[in-house]
């Protein structure tokens, strides 16, 4: 994730929002194409999905709306 998303280092996952999957998603799609943006954000959203498992003050990840956004 550094490589991809490096502006997301070092910020708890709280913060990241859907906003900033939509721009992360954008950026990556840019500059590596759309397969490895969708990739990246399939790792984090089952990172993100892992965590709010264990923390349960974490917001819920609405994978359908972060999925139609990233087709």
């Amino acid at each position: 994730m550094p490589k991809y998303l490096p502006d997301w280092m070092g910020r708890p996952l709280a913060e990241v929002s859907k906003l900033d999957c939509v721009q992360g998603h954008a950026r990556l799609s840019e500059k590596r194409g759309p397969m490895i943006a969708n990739k990246i954000l399939k790792v984090f959203g089952a990172a993100y999905r892992t965590a709010a498992r264990v923390y349960e003050h974490l917001p819920e990840l609405k994978k359908k709306a972060l999925k139609q956004k990233l087709e």
